[in-house]
């Protein structure tokens, strides 16, 4: 095995993939649909837009992975970003660079992998789009010039900020980010919800308008026999697909098993419950297609939220507007300020 060496710009590519801001932040929607695509359509399991740093190579989006990070050492996106093209490796068993990787010879077992740079400020190669697979493939067998197009769709994504990397003095701009990030789903954890919601009702308050927050408790059961990871399995699925329905602006937490909080820049009504609506059958159809038995789907959300309330008052609030196990699944309990009325998300 070869461990990838520094590029000949080290420092200037580093402060390039700083100013992105996209270093431990969730996943996002934007992100994860490319990655996708590019699953689908070249029928792997695995494909990744992967930064790459110092010490670590880290996923911003991915399929197919259970681990965000691996170390740059024995990564291959570290050997692709020297590259001024794509990188092919056909079989990783046959290649000197990877012959001996513990990501080939162990646990995943990769074989195959294409990836090509990703380019940010000054052109300077942050990153990979990439796919991999455990099984060996030619070059020849896939079209890899979509790769190429999609990998121009990501680094268009580059140059947009999001509210999760924008460069306004946010309190998620800390060395202790990656604390805040849940391990299983990618999405903020209880604390990283709370500093978002802080930084977010400060703004609110300087500058005026406003926003909505859901909170979505999904009860389910696993068959007997599942084994130990099918529950994160099930919670991955759950958060993807709340990635889905949300717009770029927007973005959710995970606050245990089934328990998700989505922060949503929008606090008009409808545009809220049609989301809702969606989110709902979106989960009904995922458990009718899954071993796993959906027990419960209960939300409570909230618009126009007054800067008034305290935000351990208003996560309280939120939490105890939940809908009860005896509502029928998809309920919605649906507040905007004093006026509460709950609403029936899901057809017969």
């Amino acid at each position: 095995m070869q461990e990838p060496p520094q590029s000949h710009n080290e420092s200037r590519r580093l402060e390039a993939l700083r100013s992105t801001g996209l270093m431990d932040t969730p996943f996002e929607e934007r992100f994860q649909r490319i990655t996708r695509l590019a699953q689908k359509f070249f029928t792997v399991p695995i494909a990744a837009i992967s930064l790459i740093e110092e010490d670590r190579q880290w996923c911003k989006a991915a399929i197919g992975l259970s681990e965000r990070s691996v170390p740059r050492a024995i990564s291959f996106c570290g050997h692709a970003i020297l590259e001024d093209a794509m990188m092919v490796v056909e079989d990783a068993r046959l290649d000197p660079r990877f012959e001996n990787n513990p990501l080939v010879v162990t646990n995943p077992g990769l074989r195959f992998y294409a990836g090509i740079p990703l380019r940010g400020h000054d052109q300077a190669h942050i990153g990979t789009l990439c796919i991999l697979d455990i099984e060996p493939h030619g070059a020849g067998e896939m079209d890899l010039s979509v790769l190429s197009d999609l990998a121009a769709l990501v680094e268009r994504e580059l140059l947009f900020e999001s509210a999760l990397n924008a460069h306004s003095g946010n309190p998620m701009d800390l060395s202790d980010r990656p604390l805040l990030l849940d391990d299983v789903t990618g999405l903020w954890n209880w604390d990283g919800i709370i500093r978002l919601l802080e930084e977010a009702r400060h703004r609110i308050h300087l500058s005026g308008g406003q926003q909505s927050l859901a909170w979505v408790d999904v009860g389910f059961t696993m068959p007997a026999g599942a084994d130990a990871q099918a529950p994160d399995d099930v919670q991955r699925e759950l958060a993807n697909l709340i990635l889905g329905v949300l717009d770029f602006r927007d973005t959710a937490g995970t606050v245990g098993q089934g328990q998700f909080i989505l922060i949503i820049g929008n606090g008009n009504r409808e545009s809220l419950t049609t989301v809702l609506s969606l989110l709902a059958e979106r989960i009904r159809r995922f458990f009718g297609e899954h071993p796993a038995n959906l027990a419960h789907l209960g939300l409570s959300a909230c618009t126009g939220v007054s800067t008034d309330l305290g935000l351990a008052d208003l996560i309280e609030q939120l939490e105890r507007d939940r809908p009860g196990a005896d509502q029928p699944p998809g309920t919605l309990t649906l507040r905007h300020f004093d006026d509460v009325e709950q609403v029936r998300l899901l057809r017969k």
